[in-house]
């Protein structure tokens, strides 16, 4: 029993010392991300500004002030929050497969998204807001969701190789129906190209 405990014990340490080397490790690359860039800022300055900002010392409106609060940071925080979604997604479809490589491509979530953002582009390009391409993209990784569990089904069950090897014939189906929207999709190219390529540029704080 006592050495069960212990087991246990070591184990929660070495978790504990990896998560503070995590986050120490994510404290540094915030730091040098807010750093370097068209216009160097150094990482001493960027300390002094944020202690402006925390009323620490007087007030600064210097253009580094700008470029680190209203352009970076919003930028490195909205990156923070994407990573922390996808690595939910993934946990979330390793631990529904029992697989460490399961990923969201799998069972088509991600082909049915990238299809609802192209219908989105192309076919109601006079509906397009920062809104109405997120809202298609979900509603595609959805459908497509929906549309594997039901394949799936056999006799109120769904086995999990069933699942993922209807996941995959979806994926791929909803990968040639992206490919030929793009393919036809004229001056909305451009659009469906970089929306698929993902970007922070639009972050900000308001």
């Amino acid at each position: 029993m006592k050495k069960v405990k212990a087991t246990r014990l070591r184990k929660f340490i070495q978790w504990k010392m990896v998560l503070i080397y995590l986050l120490a490790l994510l404290g540094v690359t915030i730091v040098l991300t807010m750093a370097i860039g068209p216009v160097y800022v150094p990482p001493l300055e960027i300390v002094a500004l944020v202690g402006c900002k925390l009323k620490l010392c007087g007030a600064s409106s210097s253009v580094n002030e700008v470029i680190i609060f209203q352009i970076r940071l919003p930028r490195i925080f909205l990156g923070i929050l994407v990573g922390l979604s996808l690595a939910t997604a993934g946990a979330t479809l390793q631990g529904l497969f029992k697989n460490p490589m399961a990923d969201p491509y799998i069972i088509g979530i991600a082909s049915g998204a990238a299809v609802g953002a192209a219908l989105s582009l192309t076919v109601f390009p006079h509906f397009f807001s920062i809104y109405t391409t997120p809202f298609m993209a979900f509603s595609g990784a959805v459908f497509a969701t929906f549309l594997v569990y039901t394949i799936a089904r056999v006799g109120g069950r769904i086995p999990v190789d069933t699942l993922l090897l209807t996941g995959i014939a979806v994926s791929l189906f909803l990968g040639a129906v992206l490919s030929f929207m793009m393919s036809v999709a004229g001056e909305s190219l451009h659009n469906i190209f970089f929306w698929l390529m993902g970007g922070f540029w639009l972050a900000n704080c308001s």
